[in-house]
C-alpha cells in the first residue's frame, strides 16, 4: 500500500508492507539492478519473471492463512469474553481452537520456508554485482 502524507511541509510517499511483502520487493528491487529494469513489471527474462511471480503467490497465499487465522481467533475471542457459554458455542469453540492450533503448526514451516528462498534469492543476486 501506498500513501501520501504531509511532514514537515513536504509530501511525503510511505509504503507500507508485511515482512514477507518487504523480502519479495527487495528480491524484486535487486533482479531490477542486476538484470533488467523491466523484470518489476513482468517484462524481461520469462525465468526471472516467473521466478517473482512464484515468490509472489506464496507469499499471497501465506498473508491468506494468516488472515484466515486472525479470523479464527477473533471468533474464539468473541466466544470466549461471553459470561456464560451455551452448549454448542462450547462445542464451537472447541473446533476453533482446534482449527487455529492446525493452523498455528503449518504457518510456522511455511513462512520460515518463503523466507528461507527468498532471502537466498537476494544473497545469490548480491553476488552477481
Amino acid at each position: 500500500m501506498h500513501v501520501i502524507v504531509k511532514y514537515a511541509g513536504k509530501l511525503v510517499e510511505v509504503q507500507v508492507r508485511s515482512a514477507l511483502q518487504h523480502v519479495w520487493a527487495e528480491m524484486s528491487e535487486k533482479l531490477s539492478d542486476i538484470v533488467d529494469h523491466g523484470i518489476k513489471y513482468g517484462q524481461g527474462n520469462p525465468a526471472l519473471v516467473k521466478l517473482l511471480l512464484k515468490a509472489s503467490t506464496l507469499v499471497t497465499k501465506e498473508e491468506s492463512e494468516e488472515s484466515n487465522l486472525a479470523n479464527l481467533e477473533e471468533r474464539a475471542s468473541r466466544l470466549l469474553a461471553l459470561e456464560t457459554l451455551p452448549e454448542d458455542k462450547q462445542r464451537e469453540i472447541i473446533d476453533l481452537q482446534r482449527e487455529i492450533t492446525d493452523a498455528k503448526e503449518k504457518q510456522t514451516p511455511v513462512r520460515e520456508g518463503i523466507f528461507k528462498i527468498l532471502r537466498e534469492g537476494i544473497d545469490d543476486l548480491s553476488k552477481l554485482r
